[in-house]
């Protein structure tokens, strides 16, 4: 008998074993270099919504004062938000949302000359005890803007304003307010303001959970929420 017949069966074999081993390597080396860029992009995410910050500014300015320092019937109130955008991360940003609101301190409903307004006003606390500002502004958009590159910065101004034609009603009432603090011998720039600023992100290359089984965390990592200031709404 010829045994090298019997030689053959054993070499396939080996080769066999040879090429199911190099195709385990092969996979190995497969899910640690895509787990390495899990966690890279893992980790390129919670720096992001972790490192970015805001740094904001609010002018209030009114136009229409008469020589008496009174807001005149045709006049306005602008409420400018400036804010910087600081991404010191290596993910690009998208601005989502703006929302904001502004409250002006409510002297005559503090001083019982506004019953209604002192019943609905909204309430702060603060080193004087407890203030009733009355809400002027409160609106939200998702508006179309520039990007904030990564490792970078971006900044955006939102104007708001209000006058009789766009909310008599309101804008009265920030007439009677500050008519009310020229008569305690101030003037509409000194009546004090609360401001509520609150921005969404979304962030480069992350994509959205669509399906509604998706779990809360999939449906927020791809957001970053900032909020600057006090929401004293009721």
């Amino acid at each position: 008998m010829n045994d090298a017949g019997f030689d053959r069966p054993r070499s396939t074999a080996k080769v066999v074993r040879r090429a199911l081993w190099v195709a385990v390597g092969v996979a190995v080396i497969l899910l640690v270099v895509f787990a390495s860029l899990s966690a890279a992009n893992f980790t390129s995410i919670v720096q992001a919504k972790t490192s970015v910050y805001i740094v904001p500014r609010f002018t209030v300015t009114f136009a229409g004062i008469g020589s008496d320092g009174r807001v005149g019937p045709d006049g306005s109130v602008t409420v400018r938000v400036t804010a910087g955008v600081e991404n010191p991360s290596s993910r690009g940003l998208h601005v989502y949302l703006v929302a904001f609101s502004g409250w002006i301190r409510d002297g005559p409903a503090e001083a019982g000359l506004n019953e209604t307004r002192r019943l609905g006003d909204d309430r702060l606390t603060g080193t004087e005890g407890e203030m009733r500002f009355f809400r002027v502004f409160g609106t939200s958009s998702e508006p179309s803007l520039d990007p904030i590159p990564a490792r970078g910065n971006q900044t955006f101004t939102f104007d708001f304003t209000m006058s009789a034609a766009t909310d008599a009603s309101r804008f009265a009432a920030v007439r009677n307010i500050t008519d009310f603090a020229v008569s305690k011998g101030g003037d509409a720039a000194t009546v004090p303001w609360n401001q509520f600023l609150y921005l969404v992100f979304t962030i480069d290359g992350v994509p959205e959970a669509n399906s509604p089984s998706a779990p809360n965390y999939l449906r927020d990592i791809r957001r970053i929420e900032r909020e600057i200031g006090v929401n004293i709404a009721s």
